[in-house]
């Protein structure tokens, strides 16, 4: 395999997978899919691993937001729309939504 990819050119190893991919288009985007899932898994425990290196702590947990004096409103959740070119983002029960 290494002396095929070294005794080929940049165009012809595309015209090759291009050719392989037509004939067996499962195996290609099954592959492509795996691949997918090792690089993604690959790149978030690499971001883990600066964050934990430099002592940055980065929670996906939601976090409710500080309510200051208007509880019912502050436990309202928010809802956001684009309507004629501007966007509002308002909570859910707020009049004129």
């Amino acid at each position: 395999m290494a002396d095929y990819v070294r005794q080929r050119d940049l165009a012809t190893l595309s015209h090759d997978v291009e050719d392989w991919a037509r004939r067996h288009p499962v195996a290609f985007f099954g592959g492509m899919a795996v691949l997918g899932v090792v690089i993604g898994a690959a790149v978030k425990t690499a971001r883990h691993s600066v964050s934990a290196a430099s002592g940055e702590s980065r929670s996906s947990e939601f976090e409710p937001r500080a309510s200051y004096g208007n509880d019912e409103l502050a436990q309202q959740p928010y809802s956001y729309s684009e309507a004629g070119g501007s966007s509002t983002v308002a909570p859910t029960g707020a009049a004129g939504i």
